[in-house]
């Protein structure tokens, strides 16, 4: 597959969260089912977003930036995901904003 067969989406009513600050990599990684740590600028994976249970909130695409993690879902996704991980955010140096039309 070549560069030339790229297929193109519109994902602008998908859930979008965005997760900045200093200990981002590390706070996303203690919540979600991947090595958000390895993550490197202009990469990206997918994961899964359990409660504390075990049960799944949400399956994410985590795209990593030089100054962010902007995480991609279904839409409504951002209603469970992001009110969970703002839920333990106290004394980490990281920022949960929702970037979609969604609640959050």
């Amino acid at each position: 597959m070549s560069r030339d067969d790229a297929i193109c989406f519109d994902l602008s009513e998908w859930s979008q969260i965005t997760i900045t600050g200093d200990e981002r990599r590390e706070f996303l990684h203690n919540f979600c089912t991947n090595d958000i740590k390895r993550l490197q600028p202009g990469q990206g994976c997918e994961a899964f977003v359990p409660d504390i249970r075990g049960r799944i909130l949400g399956h994410v695409l985590v795209f990593a930036t030089d100054s962010s993690l902007r995480l991609v879902a279904v839409p409504g996704s951002a209603d469970a995901i992001a009110p969970h991980l703002r839920k333990y955010l106290l004394g980490n140096d990281a920022e949960v904003q929702v970037e979609s039309p969604n609640m959050g």
